[in-house]
C-alpha cells in the first residue's frame, strides 16, 4: 500500500558531504539547499521489521529555460553502504519530485533474495539517502542553490533482532 502523505512544516537540515558526515533524519519533512554538481548525504535509522520511504523534491526557479534529463537522483544505501535502490527525475525549472518505490521491511530473510532492492534490506541500522543534483542544471538554470525537500517515512513497529547461533561480537573485545 502507498504510505500516507506526511504533513506539517519542513525542518531545515543540511546534508553531509559523505557517508561519515551524513546528517541524521527521522520521520518527517526536511528542507535543504543543493547546488548543481553537489551531493548531500542523510542517514535514517531503520530497525528490524520497519520500512523506509523517501521522496526528494527539487524546487522551482524562474531563471533559465530548457530541461535536463536526469537532473535529480536519490539513492538508498544500507548500513554497510551497499546500494539498495535509486530513482531519478528530469528538471525543466518547475518543481519535480523523485520517490523510491516501496521497499520491504528490514528482515534477516531478505538476505536470500535475488533482487538488490530486497536483499539490501537485510540489516537494521542507519540507511543512507544520497541526493545528487546534476552539474548540467547550472548550464540551463544557473548556479543555484535550489530548494530541496525530503519527505521521509519510517513505518512499522520495531521488532527484536534475529537470534544468532553465536555471539555477535568476538570475545574480550569490550572487556
Amino acid at each position: 500500500a502507498s504510505p500516507e502523505a506526511l504533513v506539517g512544516d519542513a525542518v531545515h537540515r543540511s546534508g553531509g558531504a559523505g557517508f561519515s558526515r551524513a546528517a541524521p533524519l527521522g520521520q518527517g519533512i526536511w528542507k535543504d539547499r543543493i547546488g548543481p554538481g553537489q551531493t548531500r548525504f542523510y542517514k535514517v535509522p531503520v530497525d528490524w521489521g520497519q520500512q523506509v520511504q523517501a521522496t526528494a523534491e527539487l524546487g522551482s526557479t524562474s531563471r533559465g529555460e530548457g530541461s535536463v534529463g536526469t537532473a535529480l537522483v536519490m539513492s538508498l544505501y544500507n548500513p554497510v553502504r551497499g546500494f539498495v535502490d535509486g530513482v531519478g527525475a528530469g528538471y525543466d525549472g518547475g518543481q519535480r519530485s523523485a520517490a523510491l518505490a516501496p521497499l520491504p521491511p528490514v528482515a534477516y530473510e531478505n538476505r536470500y533474495a535475488l533482487s538488490d532492492r530486497v536483499s539490501g534490506m537485510r540489516f537494521a541500522g542507519s540507511y543512507y539517502l544520497v541526493v545528487h543534483l546534476a552539474a548540467q542544471v547550472a548550464d540551463r538554470f544557473g548556479e543555484g542553490p535550489f530548494g530541496l525537500t525530503l519527505r521521509v517515512g519510517v513505518t512499522g513497529a520495531a521488532q527484536t533482532a534475529p537470534a544468532y547461533a553465536g555471539r555477535p561480537v568476538p570475545r574480550n573485545v569490550f572487556a
